[in-house]
């Protein structure tokens, strides 16, 4: 059943979501073709997403958080924040929700700009 909240990435969303998945991550491939079979919806006013994801390739077994981006803010003062913190959460393998927000819970000011991300990974992946 096809849920009409539903929609296809935006350009900087895909632009994100491809740079988050840039650290050499292995079989990052896999989360690649997810995100480009996936489906998003809204699920704040800051742009968290859940996917609905048509790929049936797994990434392992892995659930919970796998990659995080942090970005600076207009506010933002280096070194100390408050700073604007992307999320990558899988369940059972698949990309599952992106989580934005912000360090102090404060407005975001600064448009979202892969190319200032700072990227960690989360989880480390089953071998």
């Amino acid at each position: 059943m096809e849920d009409d909240d539903f929609r296809s990435l935006s350009i900087i969303e895909r632009r994100m979501l491809h740079a988050m998945i840039s650290t050499e991550l292995p079989d990052g491939e896999i989360l690649i073709r997810q995100i480009d079979s996936s489906r998003v919806k809204a699920i704040d006013e800051v742009g968290s997403l859940k996917f609905s994801v048509s790929c049936d390739e797994l990434y392992d077994d892995v659930s919970g958080p796998l990659i995080t981006a942090q970005q600076e803010d207009v506010d933002t003062v280096p070194g100390c924040g408050p700073y604007i913190n992307f999320l990558l959460f899988l369940r059972d393998g698949v990309v599952d929700e992106l989580e934005v927000y912000k360090d102090d819970g404060g407005r975001i000011l600064s448009t979202f700009d892969p190319s200032k991300f700072a990227l960690t990974w989360g989880l480390p992946p089953k071998k």
